[in-house]
Order: C-alpha cells, then sequence, then structure tokens
C-alpha cells in the first residue's frame, strides 16, 4: 500500500499510517465517536497491485483478551481505477483478537483503494452509560496477496499427498520446478529414493 487515511486519529501516534507499516506492535486507533461509524482507507499504487486475491487483517492490538476497539461488523467499499467507490461485502469479524484471511471471490484488479467502515466494535464500559455508547475502531496492521499461479503442483503430483509422480513426467520437467521444496520432493520420487514409509499409513488407536 502507498498511503492510508482514516475518518480520524486518536493521536499523531496512532495514525492511519501505522496500520500498513508491517509492524504488528504499531496500530491505528480512531477517535471515539457516537454519531458517525469510523473508518479507515488504504490507497494502492496500481502498478504494483494489478491484482489482489486475499488480504490478512491483524485486529486492534496484540492482546490475548479483548480489547474496546475490536471490530464487530465491518462494510468494505473498494475504488476503481475511475474513482468510483462500491460496496464490496460485509463481514463480521466478531471482535476476534487473531488474524482473519479474507479472499475475495473474484480478484481486485486496478483498485486504487480498499475502506473498512466500522458499523459495530467491541466496548466493556457498563452498558447504559454514556461511554458505552461510543463507537472507535483500531487495527494493528492489514497485508495484501496476490495468488502464486507460476507452478501447479499437480501438474508433477499425483494428488495432493504430493506421493507419487504423474507418469509422464521426465527429469527435464522436475529440474525447471521453480519451488525448492517441490523440486527436491519430485526429484527423490523420480530416481527412487524418498523414504515414505510412514508419510501416509494407517494406526489403530489403542486404549
Amino acid at each position: 500500500p502507498s498511503n492510508a487515511k482514516a475518518s480520524s486519529n486518536r493521536y499523531t501516534q496512532y495514525g492511519a499510517l501505522k496500520a500498513i507499516d508491517g509492524d504488528l506492535n504499531t496500530y491505528w486507533e480512531s477517535n471515539y465517536s457516537t454519531d458517525k461509524a469510523p473508518w479507515i482507507s488504504i490507497e494502492f499504487d496500481p502498478a504494483k497491485y494489478d491484482q489482489i486475491d486475499y488480504m490478512v487483517v491483524y485486529p486492534y492490538l496484540p492482546y490475548t483478551s479483548k480489547s474496546n476497539g475490536l471490530w464487530d461488523d465491518v462494510d468494505i467499499y473498494v475504488t476503481d481505477g475511475a474513482g468510483t467507490e462500491t460496496k464490496l461485502m460485509s463481514y463480521d469479524f466478531n471482535q476476534t483478537i487473531n488474524p482473519v484471511t479474507i479472499t475475495f471471490e473474484q480478484p481486485l484488479k486496478g483498485i486504487k483503494s480498499i475502506r473498512f467502515n466500522v458499523l459495530s466494535s467491541y466496548n466493556s464500559n457498563t452498558p447504559g452509560t454514556a461511554a458505552a455508547e461510543r463507537l472507535y475502531a483500531g487495527l494493528m496492521d492489514v497485508k495484501f496477496y496476490k495468488k502464486d499461479t507460476t507452478f501447479e503442483p499437480l501438474s508433477v503430483f499425483t494428488d495432493w499427498s504430493l506421493s507419487e509422480l504423474r507418469p509422464e513426467v521426465t527429469l527435464e520437467q522436475i529440474e525447471a520446478m521453480p519451488v525448492e521444496l517441490y523440486r527436491t520432493l519430485a526429484e527423490q520420487l523420480y530416481y527412487g529414493v524418498y523414504d515414505g514409509e510412514f508419510r501416509i499409513c494407517k494406526f489403530k488407536a489403542f486404549p
């Protein structure tokens, strides 16, 4: 991402750019609000992000328990190359403290930005009090990915157990494999030196 903007930043040290700095010890935090949903928008350089297949959202803070600002219901919007913003989806983060992977049904291509509109979030204040009516949000980090389509393992192996080569596979094909782990395994299978005795087995349970 090239930039990040937000509806508000609680303090300078909690600015929107903290959500894209790759540091899981920093975070963005919004001001408290009672009249509108806080949002954060992540901007892209289309030349570097020509396609986005999935993203990983890292919640507010690396706590081991719930914290105010953890996301609940969120609307996600995208802005295309022409500058038109449309709603992509709604997602319930369920106040999780764990990273959330969201895979898009269709790859996002040529987008300028993606915006998270936080409709509800965790609030630990006593219900019925003014503080309990506050809505605020935070985000530790979000990362965007394109699937690696340069190599398809099943073009070499018979199935996802990766325990047998397809009969038509040649040594030349194996040596051209771009992923070292797959290439090494395929070479051992080709030469018959791979020890698969206990790799795929059935075991009986004993009390």
